[in-house]
């Protein structure tokens, strides 16, 4: 994972997806919207097979977006996974342009 920049309170948050979505077009690697251990909100990148987070680096995965070279296929075991580990139960994903609400099972 690499901190690309932190999140200033009071930034607008089309205008944060829409620079992330210029950076994974551009890039072609995945970024993401996350809350650092510190509690700073940071747009974080990873390579092109996702974002490898170390544990304790982040609390919070609030979004995050695949690269535009991947077939879409909406989240990815990789993702769930993440979630579990964070203790989150759901987070958002944009793909190919679309906005996709994914939760993590609970059980009954």
């Amino acid at each position: 994972m690499t901190v690309y920049r932190t999140i200033q309170y009071g930034e607008r948050l089309d205008d944060i997806l829409n620079e992330m979505e210029g950076l994974v077009f551009s890039n072609n690697v995945e970024y993401a919207i996350v809350r650092l251990a510190d509690g700073t909100r940071a747009i974080v990148s990873g390579g092109f097979t996702g974002i490898q987070f170390a544990p304790g680096q982040i609390t919070r995965l609030f979004l995050h977006i695949h690269p535009f070279g991947l077939p879409a296929q909406g989240p990815s075991p990789g993702d769930y996974q993440a979630l579990q580990i964070l203790g989150q139960i759901s987070s958002w994903l944009i793909e190919r342009g679309q906005l996709i609400k994914f939760t993590v099972f609970q059980g009954p």
